[in-house]
């Protein structure tokens, strides 16, 4: 996985946290705050809200999907796809329209993903169990 400075959307002071708490990657993260305990747990360490390190898991989990990396995971938080199991209930068509919908009224990146690419997310996606704990 990617170094934890590398996720879109995190602030400098919270990679930061995280490293003073040992997590150093995307993974590592996932892992250690995949259950709601270890996020109250990495909450107390760091500093941070339980609520935002969720949030941030939520798009760890999202790039598990093959494809969906840091940037293309907050493209589809924008587009209202929060977790695996909301990839794996989207029909692609209507996805991708959202997705290139977003993307024009907010540019999150430069590629948009094909029809090809969002329909390979979602057929992945109802191959993954889910890696985090509401």
């Amino acid at each position: 996985m990617a170094s934890i400075d590398a996720l879109d959307g995190i602030d400098p002071s919270e990679a930061r946290r995280f490293r003073r708490s040992g997590i150093r990657t995307t993974g590592a993260l996932l892992r250690r705050a995949a259950a709601p305990a270890g996020r109250r747990d990495l909450a107390a360490e760091s500093s941070l809200t339980e609520s935002r390190i969720l949030e941030l898991v939520m798009r760890i989990d999202l790039m598990r999907v093959k494809g969906v990396g840091s940037r293309y995971s907050g493209l589809l938080n924008q587009a209202g796809v929060f977790t695996v199991e909301d990839l794996a209930g989207r029909n692609e068509v209507a996805l991708s329209a959202m997705i290139r919908q977003t993307n024009g009224r907010n540019p999150i990146v430069r590629r948009l993903p094909t029809l090809a690419d969002v329909s390979e997310w979602v057929a992945e996606a109802r191959t993954i169990p889910p890696a985090v704990e509401r």
